[in-house]
């Protein structure tokens, strides 16, 4: 799908007009598979900070995600990477926020 940029800052994808924007939020994953995340097209990166001071918070693609397949985001860590996926969040025990930043296009 070919993209363009007007001179105010605009991106037209398709027929739909975006702008770049960050949209930030918290969600708090439990001990069975929690949507952090929905898919998005225009979404540049993603940015998890795990809130926890002492639970790591395991990621993954999909509701199948646990904590021994899941990528393990250790406490008071934070990664970034472009992903446009939607991601899913569980913790061996209780509940555990997570910090969300994406960043879109």
């Amino acid at each position: 799908m070919a993209m363009s940029q007007d001179g105010g800052g605009a991106i037209t994808k398709g027929n739909d007009t975006v702008y770049n924007k960050i949209t930030t939020g918290q969600t708090s994953c439990t001990n069975a598979a929690t949507l952090i995340v929905a898919g998005s097209g225009y979404r540049a990166k993603l940015y998890l900070f795990n809130v926890s001071t002492d639970t790591p918070i395991y990621v993954g693609p999909t509701t199948s995600v646990t904590t021994t397949n899941g990528f393990g985001l250790e406490p008071r860590k934070h990664i970034c990477w472009p992903y446009t996926g939607a991601l899913y969040g569980i913790v061996t025990t209780g509940s555990e926020d997570v910090s969300v930043a994406e960043i879109q296009t």
